[in-house]
């Protein structure tokens, strides 16, 4: 059972569940809809199952990068041949709990959003679209991450501007490019083109500084000189102070992204609050 917990990521729950918080923020009541049994069995469908999905599908798929991955060893850990049929299991149970979101909520918006988080968390990993080996799409199918703020909101009755939803995106696409370059060495040995080892390092943190401009740049339009946007312009600088960071600087930051993201996160979720 603790094998099949560490498959889903608990550190990077937040990556889903949090956006789904957002998108309940961003409805009128909160607090109502947080007590709707229904809003709550979709909320929790963004805990485990989600993720199990999505990261479960990865470990399977990737056992050739992950041989070669020195992050495997100490910061996360790879899927052994021994467990490859319990985390089948567990996928095919998470696509199921993922489905009956469709049951839960009539809205076409938050119907769509959720067929396009499954869709793209098949497609990034699973062969033959294998996402994650396309440079650009790599990056950009990160868009999923947006998906669950989308479909809670939807179901709530509530639409999130598009320019909040082209913020969101440049965001989650810069924070997966920045989370690939660590990984430059090992998967171009495994011969995965990713946007990173295409780029390189350096053209790869400038284009997250980019990226998280554009995010900062929404958060600016939002919420003017707030704490939220000044999170977003540090996020928009710091890959600028790391160009001349060799591999093991940049896998720190990385490793404690987590934390910077749960503050940012929990910032914006009381910003948003009525």
């Amino acid at each position: 059972m603790r094998t099949l917990i560490n498959v889903s990521r608990p550190r990077f729950w937040l990556y889903l569940f949090g956006p789904a918080l957002i998108g309940l923020a961003v409805s009128e009541q909160p607090l109502m809809y947080g007590s709707n049994a229904r809003i709550l069995a979709l909320l929790l469908l963004w805990t485990l199952p989600a993720n199990f999905f999505l990261y479960g599908i990865n470990d399977l798929m990737d056992s050739d990068t992950d041989s070669l991955n020195e992050k495997k060893d100490t910061y996360e850990r790879r899927l052994a041949t021994s467990h490859r049929s319990y985390v089948r299991i567990g996928v095919g149970l998470s696509v199921l709990f993922m489905l009956s979101g469709f049951l839960l909520t009539q809205d076409v918006t938050a119907r769509l959003s959720l067929a396009i988080f499954i869709m793209l968390g098949f497609a990034y990993s699973a062969s033959p679209v294998r996402l994650k080996a396309r440079p650009l799409l790599d990056s950009a199918s990160n868009v999923l991450y947006v998906m669950p703020a989308i479909m809670i909101a939807a179901a709530c009755g509530q639409i999130i501007p598009s320019s909040a939803v082209v913020g969101g995106w440049a965001w989650s696409s810069a924070m997966h490019l920045f989370s690939a370059i660590p990984d430059i060495s090992a998967d171009s040995q495994a011969k995965l083109r990713t946007t990173a080892v295409v780029l390189g390092a350096p053209k790869s943190l400038m284009l997250c500084a980019l990226l998280w401009s554009v995010s900062a740049g929404v958060a600016l339009w939002f919420f003017s000189f707030s704490i939220v946007s000044m999170i977003a312009v540090g996020y928009a600088a710091l890959p600028l102070f790391l160009l001349r960071s060799d591999r093991e600087s940049l896998f720190s930051v990385y490793r404690r992204m987590p934390i910077v993201n749960a503050i940012a996160g929990f910032a914006l979720f009381l910003s948003l609050l009525p």
